[in-house]
């Protein structure tokens, strides 16, 4: 069951890479950054959760149980 949550949880995590980096290439974003120097939040925010959930996915697809 840890498994299938492991590969469910890689997968979010890759969709919400893809869809922040996405975001950031945005014309909106690039205008943004233009004039700020930063990048949206929104995308941060993107990058941090996919980041997040695909370390816990690879953790627990090869988490040993006892």
């Amino acid at each position: 069951m840890l498994k299938i949550s492991g590969i469910i949880c890689v997968a979010i995590g890759i969709f919400l890479l893809v869809w922040g980096h996405k975001i950031a290439n945005s014309v909106g974003s690039q205008m943004q950054q233009v004039f700020t120097g930063a990048p949206l939040d929104r995308a941060m925010h993107f990058y941090i959760g996919g980041l997040v959930l695909a370390i816990l996915g690879v953790a627990l697809i090869f988490w040993k149980r006892k």
